[in-house]
């Protein structure tokens, strides 16, 4: 099993890695197979070690998800932290799940 995982890893690794450098839109998300729900930004380190930035590994999980569920005007960018509302924007524009 250990070494089916590996290859498992290594192969969408791979793939990763060419879907970058093929400026392919990539939006976080796992479907929990082998690390369960909630570890799923782990992710973001595996996208830096694939070659995006740190920038847009952040993307990934904010504006490009959004964009590519068509929610980009509902889940988009947060307003810069110095705003007075950001907190109280925050916690009433993100999707919660229960």
């Amino acid at each position: 099993m250990v070494r089916e995982l590996n290859q498992y890893v290594a192969q969408n690794f791979a793939t990763l890695k060419r879907a970058i450098k093929a400026k392919v839109k990539i939006a976080m998300g796992s479907d929990a197979v082998f690390t369960g729900f909630r570890e799923n930004t782990r992710e973001l380190a595996w996208f830096v070690k694939a070659g995006m930035t740190p920038a847009q590994a952040l993307q990934t999980a904010t504006t490009t998800g959004a964009e590519m569920l068509g929610q980009e005007k509902t889940w988009g960018p947060s307003p810069p932290a110095t705003s007075p509302t950001w907190w109280p924007w925050r916690a009433t524009r993100l999707p919660i799940s229960t």
